[in-house]
């Protein structure tokens, strides 16, 4: 989430009504919890994976996968080169998420 805060501007707290699926926003909540050391200033959960304590970060891509999407669609709005390069790791489209929102 700090790529698209740096990139527009905006506090988490506002960022959230820009999520419109409801799904997308109830992950980035789990992903914020305050239980969750991601923005802790001297936490190692971003060093996890590279220090092999993990075999994946608990905040990879494919563990958010629709933050992940919803990011780099934004960001990719916005002309941010990191989202127009991003890889995709699902062939998830707008559809089939709506569709999870109604099962």
């Amino acid at each position: 989430l700090g790529q698209i805060i740096a990139l527009t501007g905006i506090q988490v707290s506002a960022l959230y009504r820009w999520m419109i699926v409801r799904e997308v926003a109830e992950e980035a909540i789990e992903m914020m919890r305050p239980t969750e050391e991601l923005e802790k200033e001297f936490s190692y959960s971003a060093y996890l994976a590279d220090l092999r304590l993990v075999n994946k970060s608990p905040y990879s891509a494919v563990s958010y996968l629709l933050v992940h999407q919803w990011l780099h669609a934004v960001g990719s709005l916005l002309l941010s080169e990191r989202s127009l390069n991003a890889r995709h790791f699902s062939d998830n489209n707008f559809n089939q998420i709506c569709k999870r929102r109604h099962a």
